[in-house]
């Protein structure tokens, strides 16, 4: 059986792994840790809201944060991160921020009970609390911001604060339809998670690649092919793009394989997201010239599968394949670039794609095409 992998190296496109650097997002970590300081030290301190779509690095950047306030304030503070995915209620998730300090019964105490105590050890202790409500959406939008409105509040009873609330969401609309009496206790800066780039993307898998895939493990076509349809198909999720790695690894090192090439990236992507993209493969004028193109070019690309860019090279390989196999001379070689890119603009067909101004073939696996377009053509 082939290996791609070091020993341990799946982990590392886990979504448990968390990188010595996050690629890209220096700004977001630096802007956090001095809103945290700022609170620590000077008592200047307003709830900042991290937001932004998945895959965009805020859990990574929340737990690189608190790690760096770990160490930096180690004795003094204490800090922990509360997926509200799973404690999805007000209630579960106070409780699993207090429990880290006292005992809370299964049953008997309030909310309110619960931070009073939760305050008053921390009090004891002269101790801070820096925490995270990771992922929640659905936690202010089905209790309508309590929790925001009970983290707030209690500090009101306090000559000081000794609670550092981080709210981490996907979305700002849940937090904008709040009532003002809610949002005014806020006012902290909402850091922004744009989507990444494709260039952006490559960097974040430089450190994993190194750590994680032996040496030629993986082939610079395949990264393409990955970052780019992550970019332009998945909206530059770099946690499914981990996943289109870790899966195409798989795929070859079930087949004995010890290499990653495009082949595989289109066959991880088709097999686990083609409900999310465009079909593109249905071909209703089977005798159109450009579909005979397409297939010179998919001939080519079945015998090379690891290609992903269509460059000068293949073009040549594709007009004689043409000319012989159609018997036609009617297409001269300089046509082929802008009938390839008459399909990908107008047609939509996700069959090419541009990337970078260089013509790409997108996110279906190869032998798929080639097997549909041999199919419909007429010889």
């Amino acid at each position: 059986m082939g290996r791609v992998f070091k020993e341990g190296g799946e982990h590392i496109f886990s979504t448990g792994y968390v990188p010595d650097e996050l690629p890209h997002r220096e700004e977001q970590i630096k802007q956090l840790v001095d809103i945290i300081r700022d609170g620590l030290e000077v008592d200047a301190y307003h709830v900042p809201i991290l937001y932004g779509e998945t895959g965009t690095g805020k859990t990574t950047t929340i737990i690189h944060v608190l790690n760096i306030i770990d160490r930096r304030y180690k004795g003094r503070v204490q800090v922990k991160r509360v997926n509200a995915t799973i404690k999805n209620r007000s209630y579960l998730a106070i409780t699993d921020l207090a429990e880290k300090f006292i005992p809370v019964p299964p049953r008997g105490l309030s909310i309110e009970e619960i931070l009073s105590r939760l305050y008053d050890k921390l009090d004891i202790q002269d101790m801070q609390y820096v925490f995270a409500i990771d992922d929640a959406d659905e936690l202010i939008r089905r209790e309508k911001g309590k929790i925001l409105e009970l983290l707030t509040r209690i500090e009101e009873n306090y000559d000081r604060r000794l609670l550092f609330p981080i709210i981490v969401v996907r979305n700002l609309k849940y937090i904008d339809a709040l009532p003002s009496h809610i949002t005014s206790k806020l006012g902290g800066l909402r850091i922004a998670f744009p989507p990444y780039k494709k260039r952006e993307l490559k960097d974040i898998l430089k450190e994993r690649i190194e750590k994680g895939i032996r040496d030629g493990g993986i082939t610079q076509n395949a990264i393409e092919c990955a970052t780019y349809n992550v970019e332009k198909l998945l909206g530059g999720n770099a946690r499914e793009l981990l996943n289109i790695i870790l899966m195409a690894g798989k795929l070859v090192e079930r087949r004995g394989g010890d290499k990653i090439e495009s082949e595989h990236i289109r066959q991880a992507l088709y097999e686990s997201y083609s409900s999310r993209l465009s079909s593109g493969l249905t071909i209703k004028k089977p005798r159109d010239k450009k579909y005979r193109v397409l297939w010179a070019i998919y001939k080519v690309l079945h015998e090379e599968q690891d290609k992903y860019y269509i460059d000068d090279e293949i073009i040549q390989e594709a007009f004689e394949i043409y000319k012989t196999t159609f018997q036609i001379e009617d297409l001269n070689k300089e046509d082929i670039p802008d009938i390839l890119l008459d399909m990908a603009i107008y047609e939509k067909q996700n069959l090419i794609a541009l990337d970078e101004g260089r013509l790409a073939a997108a996110h279906y696996p190869v032998s798929l095409v080639f097997q549909i377009l041999t199919n419909n053509l007429f010889f």
